[in-house]
């Protein structure tokens, strides 16, 4: 089992369907060439995370492996994630990339334009240091 720290627990992932349609309904969205991203501000509380693949980008091994991807990549940048806020990430049919980094510098970049990324913290890991 993985340590506490090292996991991304229940209360972070928005797993209701009534959850998920609220935020794509009423949030903001940001595209990117592989996935968009939909924000909600929430005020209180902590950053909630939930990622979409849809059948149609690919067979299930590829749709798990992006979703895993996409997971471990919020599950490292939480902390520098402002607090308060529920997204949702809506993959894409043809989206590419299979590594890590790929995803972390692209849901990077929309974090930063979105403004949900914290002000870079001296120790805050980056995907040079991390990958």
């Amino acid at each position: 089992m993985a340590s506490r720290g090292l996991s991304l627990p229940k209360e972070v992932r928005l797993r209701r369907s009534s959850e998920i349609v609220e935020v794509i309904r009423k949030g903001k969205i940001f595209r990117e060439r592989d996935f968009s991203l939909f924000l909600l501000f929430k005020g209180e509380g902590p950053m909630r995370f939930g990622c979409i693949v849809p059948k149609r980008v690919g067979t299930a091994p590829k749709r798990n492996r992006i979703k895993r991807l996409v997971r471990e990549v919020f599950r490292l940048n939480r902390g520098r994630l402002k607090e308060g806020f529920w997204m949702i990430v809506l993959v894409k049919q043809g989206a590419e990339g299979d590594s890590l980094r790929s995803w972390w510098e692209r849901l990077e970049k929309v974090w930063r334009e979105a403004g949900v990324m914290r002000e870079d913290e001296e120790g805050s890991p980056s995907s040079s240091d991390l990958l």
